[in-house]
């Protein structure tokens, strides 16, 4: 079976293309999320803990 990066023959350039985008995209985002993660749970402690809760 062909994967995604193997022209299957009716592709045109730009499908291919757009096609391979969406791949790279979500290897990246993949990537990324642990990253962001740890960013939001960082965010979360600061505003808990530093920053005084006003009722």
């Amino acid at each position: 079976m062909p994967d995604r990066q193997q022209n299957t023959g009716g592709d045109t350039g730009q499908a291919v293309y757009l096609r391979n985008g969406w791949d790279f995209a979500e290897q990246r985002a993949k990537l990324d999320e642990p990253f962001i993660i740890e960013a939001e749970k960082k965010h979360y402690l600061f505003r808990y803990y530093l920053i005084p809760m006003e009722l």
